[in-house]
């Protein structure tokens, strides 16, 4: 059957084919509200066994299929044990590991003279055991790695002599090798001709393999064939964030902003465009020796998903400007005042971050179906409970503020004391604003105080704590633009049930609404810290450039608005005053900030030198 069906369907139209029809079931859901209360439950039970069976199937498939397409030449059982046995997906054993040390250590012992056909015929005897992968293989990726090409060379010319024919992960390795190193056009026709015999000697490519291919073909003139690639990929397997990222890396390079607009928009519907911030310092220093359209269209992808320069990175990026563009920068770490939006070092004014009415529209549908009905909440609650809490927020919303009970009474230490509940809930109510609080059935003994304010709050006990989050982001989403969620939480799970395309919709309305850092002032007193008003780039000033810096840590889980401000020494500086700060001397301790003569923050904290490599493999 399934021979039948990948014979005559390809992977995107079965997986089209199944969500299309899991969507028709779900539709009764997401077109309004009411749905909610209107749904049988019969169809709520046959959406659980349809998801069931179609992870099922799906799973069969992608077993199944990845090998029947591949039989041509060599039985499905051969073809299993090749990829099972390929050094490329496997992980490097510490056998492997002492093979590899040990052909290093023959490598330095050479000094650096030319090899000769009796020391590969060493090596193969030192290297090679039954059973194990080839020792050319092993040799081949171990130059791959350390970006030998010398030795490269050598070693393919080594086994033509014994009239050897390299294996298909030998010329993998090989390929990247040549395509990594490349400094010339010949070079880059070179490693072609290695690139396409390995697509002659079989049509079907693992992910791994993939990998070393794209990332030798970015470095090539040949770069738009990672394309090509990425497409095999997708027919086997999800589309890692390496061989975007490279990919990527060869549109800038070479200056094709058409591909790059396209890997931008493929990364987004692919991956998390958040993992590619861990790259940013090599996309930089690529984007530098790229035009300056290019550059600004990566960092307005940077802008549109909050992507962050990882804080290890600041001084390489640093250096990769000065060096780049030397004597042209005034580079100094700053951060962006929560409450004004200014820069404290250059006072520039950050754009205020805002979604349209349309915009919110659309997020509001989207998590309806997507989240709501998509992610089957009903796993985390029940049919009942989630039809009486859409009944009750039809019934007493819209509301202003929706407040995460929990988290608020969670924020204290033993024991709980019923007054932090009650002083937030009223900073609210005195300002005339419509409340609802949520928590679960535990919170009942801290509410008496609140049950007597008049109005009276909307009050609503989930059963259980596991779907509260998405109850209340519910209840605000079905109120309006505007309404405030309290809550310490990140919230990043519901992103990810999103479609791809509006998590950053759902991410900048969620900045924009949500009160997660507040405070209890030395009176008792409710008090709202720094909320993200203000976008805080990339953006391109007048005079330079603001980079925010990841600098989230457990003492401030959503950031502290840290950025390096560039200031472009050609253009004459307009003499602004510094900023004054306007947080008190309570906030400005408890923020650990200490500000300088010319306002710039200086954060308490020790300079660690970047470490790339320790940095990539986080």
């Amino acid at each position: 059957m399934f021979r039948i069906l990948r014979s005559s369907f390809s992977w995107s139209q079965i997986h089209y084919f199944l969500v299309n029809n899991f969507s028709k079931q779900c539709s009764s859901f997401g077109k309004n509200t009411k749905g909610f209360s209107t749904v049988q439950r019969s169809k709520i039970q046959g959406i659980h066994s349809l998801q069931r069976s179609q992870h099922h199937l799906l799973g069969s498939f992608r077993f199944h299929g990845n090998f029947q397409e591949q039989a041509d030449n060599t039985n499905m059982v051969e073809r299993k044990a090749m990829i099972q046995n390929s050094a490329m997906g496997a992980r490097i054993s510490k056998k492997r590991q002492e093979w590899q040390a040990s052909f290093r250590d023959l490598i330095s012992n050479k000094d650096g003279l030319e090899w000769q056909t009796s020391d590969w015929e060493l090596v193969a005897k030192k290297m090679s055991l039954s059973g194990g992968p080839k020792w050319e293989v092993l040799c081949m990726h171990t130059l791959y790695k350390d970006k030998n090409l010398a030795l490269g060379r050598s070693l393919m010319s080594y086994l033509e002599q014994q009239a050897q024919s390299p294996s298909q992960i030998t010329l993998t390795f090989y390929f990247g090798l040549l395509g990594e190193t490349s400094t010339s056009s010949e070079q880059d026709d070179e490693a072609k001709v290695i690139y396409d015999r390995l697509l002659q000697v079989s049509d079907f490519l693992d992910p791994a393999s993939i990998e070393v291919l794209v990332s030798g073909l970015s470095c090539t003139k040949h770069y738009r064939e990672c394309v090509k690639l990425i497409d095999m990929c997708k027919e086997s397997s999800t589309v890692g964030l390496t061989i975007l990222f490279n990919t990527l890396l060869g549109s800038i390079r070479f200056q094709d902003l058409d591909l790059v607009v396209s890997t931008l928009s493929l990364i987004e519907e692919a991956i998390e465009p958040t993992q590619l911030a861990i790259h940013s310092s090599k996309i930089i220093e690529e984007c530098l020796s790229s035009t300056n359209e290019v550059f600004s269209t990566v960092m307005d992808f940077y802008k549109k998903h909050s992507l962050l320069l990882p804080l290890k990175q600041s001084e390489e990026i640093i250096e990769i400007f000065q060096r780049h563009q030397p004597n042209k920068w005034c580079i100094q770490t700053s951060y962006i005042h929560h409450r004004t939006g200014k820069c404290v070092n250059c006072q520039y004014q950050m754009e205020r971050t805002a979604i349209t009415k349309t915009e919110f529209e659309t997020i509001r549908q989207a998590f309806l179906d997507q989240v709501i009905v998509g992610s089957n909440i009903f796993y985390k609650s029940t049919p009942d409970e989630v039809e009486n809490f859409v009944k009750f927020v039809e019934r007493s919303g819209p509301y202003d503020v929706v407040i995460d009970g929990l988290n608020v009474l969670n924020q204290q230490k033993s024991p709980k004391k019923p007054e932090v509940l009650d002083k937030t809930v009223k900073h609210f109510h005195d300002q005339g604003k419509k409340i609802l609080l949520l928590g679960s059935k535990i919170l009942t003994r801290y509410i008496s105080s609140i049950k007597m304010l008049n109005p009276k709050p909307a009050i609503y006990m989930t059963a259980t704590t596991k779907a509260d989050d998405s109850f209340f982001l519910y209840a605000a989403l079905q109120s309006r633009k505007d309404t405030l969620i309290v809550s310490k939480d990140k919230l990043r799970d519901h992103k990810f049930l999103m479609d791809p395309k509006l998590r950053h919709l759902f991410q900048q309305w969620l900045k924009e609404v949500q009160i997660y850092d507040w405070f209890f002032s030395r009176y008792g007193q409710f008090i709202i810290g720094r909320r993200h008003l203000y976008s805080i780039g990339p953006q391109r000033a007048e005079g330079g450039w603001h980079f925010p810096l990841n600098d989230i840590d457990k003492d401030y889980p959503f950031g502290n608005f840290t950025v390096l401000c560039f200031q472009d020494n050609t253009i004459v500086p307009t003499q602004n005053k510094p900023i004054k700060s306007q947080h008190s001397g309570s906030e400005r301790k408890r923020h650990n900030i200490n500000y300088g003569k010319k306002g710039q923050q200086k954060k308490r904290t020790k300079s660690t030198p970047v470490d790339l490599d320790e940095l990539m493999k986080g």
